[in-house]
């Protein structure tokens, strides 16, 4: 039985990503009611910031400080340099 709930909770976490994803994708702005985990996760952060840059301030401390995100908020909006790490 443990089991069988561990796999609902790893479904229902994956499904959340997916969720997320294709919101941030055309809303970045949708980051910032994304849980603690989605805000330490690359690829969601990835998608968000290079939907709005400026949104990098509500990724995780670790993500903020990620080069290749950082750059990618900036060329999307330069204002992200002020939430950088």
């Amino acid at each position: 039985a443990e089991n069988k709930l561990e796999k609902q909770k790893s479904e229902k976490i994956i499904k959340k990503k997916e969720l997320i994803m294709a919101s941030v994708k055309d809303c970045g702005q949708t980051l910032y009611y994304a849980s603690e985990k989605l805000r330490d996760d690359e690829e969601v952060v990835k998608a968000a910031v290079a939907n709005k840059g400026i949104i990098i301030k509500y990724a995780s401390y670790r993500l903020r400080n990620n080069k290749e995100i950082a750059k990618i908020a900036l060329e999307q909006d330069k204002r992200a340099y002020q939430f950088l790490t």
